[in-house]
Formats: structure tokens, sequence, C-alpha cells
């Protein structure tokens, strides 16, 4: 559970998803495209919305299952190997077009 109103770097919740816990917190923008609502996990806004959610998740265990492989899936994109790639993808986008600059 992330309560806070903000969240800056998502780290923890990255990290939880890895484990494949499903997370409930509140929906700020800045984790967009982490929690999707009863995908990965539950968001809320308000206070009620929040208990609304922890009796959701209480009372439907088999959902939280499904999150938890959502979650497992989702977090790839976050590993070191998908990391490595797309560094090395721009890494080849730069040299390619330097590349381009000095045949003119």
């Amino acid at each position: 559970i992330s309560p806070s109103a903000s969240e800056t770097q998502g780290l923890t919740i990255v990290e939880a998803m890895a484990a494949g816990i499903p997370i409930l917190a509140y929906n700020d923008g800045n984790i967009e495209g982490i929690i999707f609502d009863k995908h990965t996990g539950l968001l809320f806004k308000t206070k009620e919305e929040l208990l609304g959610q922890l009796i959701f998740a209480l009372e439907h265990r088999e959902a939280l299952r499904t999150y938890s492989s959502e979650c497992l899936k989702l977090v790839e994109q976050f590993s070191s190997q998908a990391f490595a790639k797309k560094i090395e993808r721009i890494y080849m986008e730069l040299v390619a077009a330097s590349s381009s600059k000095r045949a003119l």
C-alpha cells in the first residue's frame, strides 16, 4: 500500500511489483504506465476509495493473484536487460545519425 499523494520515482512500487506484489496506490500521474487499476493493482483518489479498494482486495484474493502475474510481466520493461537494449538502440541511432552527417 502506497498512500502517498505524490510518488516522484516509484522505485519502491517497481520493486514490490518485481516481487509479484500488487500495489494499492494513490492515483498520481507519476505512476501512469506502472499501475493499472484492477490489472496490476488498485488505485484510489479519496479516503473512501482507499477503503473500498482495501475491502475489494480482502474479498477478491484470486484477483490479486492475477494482478501479481501481471505485475511480473509489466516490470520486465524495467529490467537491466531491457535498459541495456534501450541504451544500445539509442547509441546505434546516434552512430547512424553521425555517420550520415559525415557522408554529407
